[in-house]
């Protein structure tokens, strides 16, 4: 069977933090999930379907910041 023209579709879960030092106050920290369609036969991407949630500490409040990605590559 030829599978030249399959693709293959990875599963992205990633977790971030930022912190003031070694061992110091942790000010952000975010998440990354999705997934990715890429070509087999070139390893090229071809959908990229991802979801970034990043949160920021204060002293007085949290922010906190979604972006999507989404892209289509032909």
């Amino acid at each position: 069977k030829d599978i030249s023209g399959d693709d293959v579709r990875l599963s992205v879960n990633a977790s971030v933090s930022a912190s003031t030092g070694e061992g110091g106050r942790i000010y952000a920290e975010g998440r990354l999930s999705g997934q990715v369609t890429a070509s087999r036969s070139t390893g090229m991407f071809q959908i990229i379907q991802l979801v970034e949630q990043v949160t920021t500490h204060t002293d007085n409040y949290d922010v906190i910041k979604e972006r999507r990605i989404v892209a289509k590559i032909n």
